[in-house]
């Protein structure tokens, strides 16, 4: 903006020197009655302009000058300065936090069925029987591991709890194919649950 205005005054300081020095030519040609020849009043103008870009326009301050320059510049002000705002923030959720399920190391609860029978052995019959019933079911397909020492089943260590459990899953595993609860009479079926602790019966 401060260059546009100098340069602008300056055009109108050349084109107020270079009239006058034309009215100047055109009144010496007046004064002698002669034409002057165009090329002769190129020069001239030429002439003007030459001495106009060497004068010298400072002003010396300093001895007191007073007279105004030809473009006045209005007073600088400084741009207002924005006090600094912070940078604009935007609410963000909380990210989500996945949560699993609690892991329960107890086992769920044993419910009893109903209108189910189970195989067991029958408490009168002599135990040397019973034993040999054992054995055979054991080694006919039934689960006996419960029944091993630190099984489920192990507790109590009686030949009769022993065998009612491994009846009862020699049965439940082949009833469907034919297969018999009674080991040559030493067994019987039972609708009451002889489930107990977590020593559990299978049914099917």
């Amino acid at each position: 903006m401060e260059v546009s205005i100098l340069a602008v005054c300056i055009i109108l300081l050349f084109a107020s020197i270079i009239q006058s020095q034309c009215a100047e030519a055109r009144s010496i040609a007046r004064m002698y009655k002669s034409k002057i020849p165009e090329e002769m009043h190129k020069k001239i103008v030429l002439n003007s302009v030459h001495k106009l870009i060497s004068t010298d326009f400072t002003m010396d301050i300093s001895k007191g000058e007073t007279n105004p320059p030809f473009c006045v510049y209005p007073p600088l002000s400084p741009k207002p300065t924005s006090a600094a705002l912070p940078p604009p923030t935007t609410m963000r959720s909380p990210p989500s936090v996945f949560r699993p399920p609690p892991i329960s190391s107890s086992p769920p609860p044993y419910t009893k069925p109903e209108h189910v029978v189970w195989c067991v052995a029958k408490p009168t019959i002599p135990t040397s029987l019973i034993q040999q019933a054992l054995d055979y079911a054991c080694a006919s397909g039934a689960d006996c591991e419960p029944i091993k020492p630190n099984g489920l089943c192990y507790q109590p260590d009686t030949v009769l709890s022993h065998a009612s459990y491994s009846f009862n899953s020699y049965w439940q595993r082949t009833k469907i194919g034919g297969g018999t609860c009674d080991f040559g009479g030493s067994a019987m079926l039972v609708t009451v649950d002889p489930s107990y602790d977590q020593c559990h019966f299978i049914y099917s």
